[in-house]
């Protein structure tokens, strides 16, 4: 798991992970979960509505951990980290379309085709199929200075 800065002009990051001991819908929802960024997150996958089912049950599962922690903590400071937590998670939307420009929040999946427009609120972006050189060059080219690239 390697973070590496593309160019120096407009600092771009590479993450390489593998999902080997987990299902790619899981290893994205902890990953999502880990990060907590506001902003937007696109996942690029062969079928996003399929993918989406999974990725939405992988983070529903991790909200009911959060919840049961929450439920046997008593430490009121960890009560309210867990309830912000709880509550971004069942506020930020997941959709299986091309993410608006003017989108602010929200997990979104497309196609490699689908792949045009992007948003300047993204924060980072899961790429699941294997791209051109050439098509990710233009993707490093268009994504917002500071975001993060993770590579399956």
């Amino acid at each position: 798991m390697a973070l590496t800065e593309v160019s120096m002009d407009k600092p771009r990051y590479i993450e390489r992970r593998s999902a080997r001991n987990s299902s790619l819908s899981k290893d994205i929802a902890q990953h999502l979960y880990t990060r907590q960024l506001p902003g937007v997150a696109i996942v690029v996958v062969e079928n996003p509505h399929i993918f989406m089912s999974s990725l939405r049950k992988q983070w529903f599962a991790i909200l009911r951990t959060v919840q049961k922690e929450r439920a046997s903590t008593l430490t009121s400071e960890r009560i309210r980290e867990l309830n912000r937590q709880s509550m971004y998670m069942q506020r930020v939307p997941m959709a299986a379309t091309v993410p608006d420009p003017d989108f602010k929040n929200g997990v979104f999946l497309v196609t490699p085709t689908q792949l045009a427009a992007i948003p300047p609120a993204l924060h980072t972006i899961y790429i699941t199929t294997p791209l051109e050189a050439e098509a990710l060059n233009e993707l490093y080219d268009q994504i917002p200075p500071h975001s993060l690239v993770v590579l399956y």
